[in-house]
Order: C-alpha cells, then structure tokens, then sequence
C-alpha cells in the first residue's frame, strides 16, 4: 500500500491511465462489433442480389427452353424445317 503522497500521486495517476485504456479498448471493441454486423449485412444484401439474380437467370433459361420445344413441337407437327437454320449465313 503507497504511503507517501508521491506513491499515492503515482498509483492514483496509474489507475486513472489504467481506466482510460479500459475505456478506450470498450469503445474499440463496440466500434468493431459494429463494422462486423455492418459487413454481415452487407454480405447478406450481396447473396440476396445474387440469389435474386440467379433466380432470374434459371426462369429465363427455362422460358426460352419452353419456347424452343413449342417451335420444335410445331415443326414436328407440321413437318417443316426453320428457315433459318444459322444467323451468320
């Protein structure tokens, strides 16, 4: 235990060091925790986009895959060929 005033000058200016550092780590872990849920959110707003996206992507894969097998289904039945067969000729 500090006994002199210097000793107890020296020990209450080491707890107020002490404190502040305390206080300044709370106030970088909070700042951190927020930069984390903001990155979570952003990642999740990311994968829903591309969820989205690719949920797009397959119905209009499988619109133009329908639309194809109705024209086939039609030249079959009418037992006629596409005009035309390649774009570039």
């Amino acid at each position: 235990m500090p006994n002199t005033i210097k000793q107890l000058q020296e020990h209450l200016v080491s707890s107020i060091i002490i404190l502040y550092m305390l206080v300044l780590q709370e106030k970088l872990e909070k700042k951190k925790a927020e930069y984390i849920e903001k990155m979570k959110n952003k990642v999740a707003l990311i994968h829903k986009s591309a969820e989205e996206k690719r949920a797009m992507v397959e119905a209009k894969r499988g619109e133009d895959l329908l639309k194809a097998e109705e024209m086939a289904a039609k030249y079959r039945a009418t037992g006629t060929e596409p005009k035309k067969l390649l774009g570039c000729f």
